[in-house]
């Protein structure tokens, strides 16, 4: 059980797109915010499923005619190739997240065997962590900073401080530590708890064909968690500048 300060008992939230509604006042997502930072391992990755997509147009087009109007289907196909498997990768993503929220609140293993092998693999973290799980999917938010953003685990460790996770499925990238950072600040601010860590849980969508869990865990001191909270900021505030600031003054 997490226990607010006074002053946010009974709070309102209400997410929305980039944001979060906070008794009526505006915090962005943390995410959102870290979107300045630029991520090259994204075009590669685009690059890839685009080809690839359009590899299988091609493959599935042999002694088919190559006309304007071909090329025009086939390129309208191909635009969303990384769409597509962004939200595919989301969807999995979150069928492991809700997966592992229902293993820690009800004990309930998934019947598809390999979000199981995945469930396993927290599991099998789990047993050398002492903590207690306490919150799944908690919304937390700064009142001094303004932003926002949902911490996929929170534990209670033996000395009755806080420690915070973050499930990634996909890659994990040096950004994902100001985000993590951020949630472990604005849970301090809420609750006035300290947070001693911070972890991001790499569980892969794709698991082992050998049946076998496979987890990479990362983890933050309290050290590590104020420096990479400055950094976020950093960037917070780079992000609200180019979006919002007064950055030239027009000249006639």
């Amino acid at each position: 059980m997490i226990e607010l300060l006074p002053a946010y008992a009974g709070t309102i939230i209400q997410p929305g797109r980039g944001w979060y509604d906070i008794n009526g006042v505006r915090h962005e997502r943390v995410t959102t915010l870290l979107n300045v930072i630029n991520k090259p391992a994204l075009m590669p990755w685009a690059i890839k499923n685009t080809t690839a997509k359009f590899r299988s147009i091609m493959e599935a087009s042999i002694n088919t005619t190559i006309d304007p109007v071909w090329i025009e289907e086939a390129l309208a196909i191909v635009k969303g190739a990384s769409d597509e498997a962004r939200d595919a990768a989301a969807d999995k993503g979150s069928e492991i997240h809700l997966a592992i929220q229902e293993f820690v609140t009800k004990g309930v293993w998934p019947a598809d065997a390999v979000i199981k092998q995945c469930v396993l693999a927290y599991h099998e973290w789990t047993g050398s962590n002492p903590m207690e799980p306490v919150a799944n999917e908690f919304t937390v938010w700064s009142p001094s900073d303004r932003y926002a953003g949902t911490i996929d685990e929170v534990g209670i460790l033996p000395n009755g401080h806080f420690t915070v996770v973050d499930f990634k499925t996909g890659g994990a990238y040096p950004e994902h530590a100001l985000q993590v950072a951020a949630y472990a600040n604005g849970l301090e601010e809420i609750t006035g708890v300290p947070v001693d860590s911070a972890w991001l849980l790499r569980i892969p969508r794709d698991q082992p064909e050998d049946g076998s869990p496979q987890f990479f865990a990362k983890v933050m001191d309290v050290e590590q968690i104020q420096d990479n909270y400055e950094a976020f900021r950093n960037a917070m505030y780079l992000q609200r500048r180019l979006k919002g600031g007064s950055l030239w003054t027009e000249c006639e």
